[in-house]
């Protein structure tokens, strides 16, 4: 007993930097030698079905839908599809302004979620292509372009595009931790598949689509069902689309713990993948990236507990020690300036980091408490 201190420490803390560190540098070692490229050819053009999913989105719509209209893709091989979840503002009216531009309106009057309107709206959709997108990501003018050539490789089945967030005197550390995120994925996309795609922009081939319940999320299941098929998922950065990043931290920890909670969901559709032996790098990445993650706050709760007790055995632990503190103490100054509207980036960083791993830890809570968030209220 007098030595689980020790024990608790070093695990907590190797499994910690092994996540955030070590799995990005397991992924760079491998991509030097598994390195597996697309063939792609620039004028593959096939039809295009475009599903704008939408819920309550009269404050961008009209953005979003010219935007779709102006995308460098040929008119004749796009068809846009808003998939209206149970709107009760003023997005439907908005839409349907657009109507005589060929864009259809999938409208729904109760709220079913964004997976089940997705489902539907892809069994009206006419492009041999679908690409999902969300009514506030704002794409660039060749990003249909850049974003399904993948498919003129016929080994690819699931293309993800690269997100990036406006800058601006609202900006969080959010972006920071994207690209951190955006690093992992392409470097998982060089040696085979990357886990899940980002909802904003990715696309997959009509005839390998498949259904998926309301409670499961899309942008995390469906590629992995598409590779399961036999077809490898992978990460296109030349496909851009940009987004506002939440407006403050605590939309953001909303948005955290419900896909979290929509993922764990998820897993019960994952069962071939559970057994590390059934596909080893790819339940590896999924282990890894996802799984792991979503329950590393125990741990950094076990690391700071710990060390509390390990103190006065040497100088390491003592300064470590120290070092917690102050991470703690710049998270709660970060706390302060959300509450005084003052964003101070080096502050901000450590909250963002402690609430994106406490999110992890609500999300489980909830998820055992029998909650699945299949329809949600939106955060702005």
């Amino acid at each position: 007993m007098e030595r689980l201190p020790t024990y608790l420490f070093w695990i907590s803390l190797s499994v910690i930097a092994y996540v955030y560190f070590g799995y990005p540098l397991i992924l760079f070692i491998l991509s030097l030698f598994l390195k597996r490229k697309v063939k792609v050819k620039e004028n593959y053009k096939p039809k295009v079905s475009l599903i704008i999913a939408a819920y309550n989105e009269e404050r961008v719509i009209k953005l979003k839908l010219k935007n779709s209209l102006s995308l460098d893709y040929p008119r004749d091989k796009l068809e846009i599809i808003v998939a209206s979840n149970g709107c009760n503002d003023k997005t439907d009216k908005i839409v349907k302004k657009f109507l005589h531009r060929g864009v259809i309106l999938d409208s729904t009057k109760e709220k079913i979620g964004k997976t089940e309107a997705q489902n539907r709206a892809v069994k009206i959709a006419k492009g041999e292509v679908i690409v999902f997108s969300d009514a506030n990501s704002i794409y660039k003018r060749d990003a249909l372009k850049k974003l399904v050539r993948g498919f003129s490789d016929p080994k690819v089945g699931c293309v993800c595009g690269e997100l990036k967030y406006k800058k601006g005197r609202r900006e969080m550390v959010e972006s920071i931790y994207w690209k951190y995120e955006k690093i992992v994925k392409r470097l998982e996309s060089k040696i085979g598949s990357m886990v899940g795609a980002n909802g904003s922009i990715y696309t997959v081939r009509k005839k390998d689509y498949m259904p998926l319940k309301p409670d499961s999320i899309s942008d995390f299941l469906e590629p992995i069902k598409i590779f399961e098929k036999g077809y490898r998922v992978v990460y296109e950065p030349e496909a851009i689309c940009h987004e506002k990043p939440s407006e403050n931290i605590f939309a953001e920890f909303r948005r955290k713990v419900r896909i979290i909670v929509r993922g764990l969901a998820s897993v019960k559709y994952l069962t071939s993948f559970l057994n590390p032996l059934k596909n080893i790098l790819f339940s590896y990445e999924l282990w890894t990236h996802k799984f792991i993650r979503w329950f590393l706050f125990p741990l950094l709760i076990a690391v700071f507990i710990s060390n509390i007790f390990l103190v006065q055995q040497n100088k390491f632990y003592y300064w470590f020690l120290i070092v917690q503190g102050i991470i703690l103490f710049f998270a709660f100054l970060g706390l302060i300036s959300v509450f005084l509207n003052k964003k101070i980036k080096v502050f901000h960083f450590f909250l963002y980091f402690l609430m994106v791993n406490f999110a992890g830890l609500v999300a489980l809570v909830k998820f055992i408490l029998g909650e699945r968030m299949t329809t949600y209220k939106k955060a702005r």
